[in-house]
């Protein structure tokens, strides 16, 4: 990544993708760590949630 010609950022698109994906991964359990605390019910993001479920 640069800003005319200065670099910012000199990382392969691997990285780059890994770090993303890592960022939306981690923030996604952020924000499912915070409905629970105020007792919301969790939508399943890969099949039904135990809230689905009624256990």
């Amino acid at each position: 990544m640069r800003n005319g010609e200065e670099i910012w950022v000199n990382d392969n698109k691997h990285d780059v993708l890994r770090m993303c994906f890592g960022q939306i991964i981690h923030h996604r359990a952020q924000m499912g760590v915070f409905l629970r605390l105020l007792n919301v019910p969790i939508p399943g993001s890969y099949g039904p949630s135990a809230d689905e479920m009624g256990l």
